[in-house]
């Protein structure tokens, strides 16, 4: 149990991550 939750929480994180990177690539291309 205790390790799907820690596989999930580093895939949300990894995901989060990404949005990131692509909320920020999408405001620079804005500018």
């Amino acid at each position: 149990m205790s390790e799907c939750e820690e596989h999930v929480n580093i895939s949300r994180m990894f995901i989060g991550s990404i949005l990131a990177v692509n909320g920020k690539s999408l405001t620079l291309k804005r500018h």
